[in-house]
């Protein structure tokens, strides 16, 4: 693949829909639509979520600036990187639960409209996607479980998606979930910088990251395959645009460390950081 907007021919584009379609039903399992369930995500979600003795643990007074900080960052706060990281993990996906949330219901018309199901399968994923990253506070002995809300801007832009044409929505989509998959694959590679003295918990964290970065990949491959070179073209125009909206979507970025570079437009499936599990396992189109 050469780059995320280069256009495939249309017979081409049916053909991985298909192929991605066999794909998820052998990663995912039986899809219960009713109570937004995958049959062998909640295999590993149950591991994910079992309570265990914690790996790591805050004392009280880091523990309450943790609290503190998940409801209301304070930049002007000192806090150690792990720290730092531990927030990260549990808000990165904030926009994308609130995004599922939104979009929902205009999702399921279009599901009724084209009896097509392959989109709401994606929805579901990103459910397990909060859920896995917000799973990373066990290993400290905590339980954070309500994904953290994204600031009233974001929520606008989100809302405004979910009220425009699919034909408008789907460029915008698909830089979201490319931008996405990048800050994941940057948070991955400060992940193992920060926890290089603790490889339990190194492993831990970089396992639950490749699961979503392996769906994302995948929602990138989708999102591509929905469009033609005009909403492809679209879509390149808009990467700087989303780009500065989703920026400080997470306050904690900026003092980690993280933030979308030059990179946004090269091919993304030939980054070398890209890990050889998630190149063996993700589904490209």
């Amino acid at each position: 693949m050469n780059s995320v907007f280069s256009a495939l021919p249309l017979e081409a584009r049916q053909e991985q829909r298909l192929a991605y379609r066999n794909f998820l039903s052998v990663r995912d399992g039986a899809v219960d639509f009713d109570n937004r369930t995958l049959s062998r995500r909640e295999e590993s979600m149950d591991r994910y979520l079992t309570p265990v003795e914690s790996i790591r643990r805050f004392d009280q007074a880091d523990q309450a600036l943790f609290d503190e900080q998940y409801a209301c960052y304070d930049p002007g706060r000192e806090m150690s990187r792990e720290m730092l990281l531990l927030l990260t993990l549990v808000k990165v996906n904030a926009a994308e639960a609130y995004g599922v949330e939104r979009m929902l219901q205009p999702l399921l018309s279009r599901v009724l409209r084209e009896s097509d199901d392959l989109e709401l399968i994606l929805n579901i994923e990103e459910d397990y996607h909060t859920r896995i990253l917000l799973s990373t506070s066990t290993l400290y002995g905590m339980s954070v479980t309500v994904p953290y809300r994204p600031r009233a801007s974001l929520r606008a832009l989100i809302g405004a998606m979910a009220n425009v044409s699919q034909k408008m929505s789907r460029p915008i989509i698909l830089v979201t979930e490319l931008l996405g998959t990048i800050y994941f694959l940057d948070l991955l590679r400060v992940a193992r910088e920060v926890l290089k003295e603790m490889p339990v918990l190194r492993d831990a964290v970089e396992e639950r990251l490749t699961e979503v970065i392996i769906d994302e990949i995948g929602h990138v491959s989708f999102n591509r395959l929905c469009l033609g070179p005009l909403g492809l073209a679209h879509a390149r125009m808009l990467c700087p645009i989303v780009a500065a909206g989703l920026r400080d979507a997470v306050p904690e970025f900026r003092p980690l460390g993280l933030k979308l570079g030059s990179h946004i437009d090269r091919p993304l499936f030939e980054r070398s950081e890209l890990p050889d599990e998630v190149r063996s396992r993700a589904f490209f189109a």
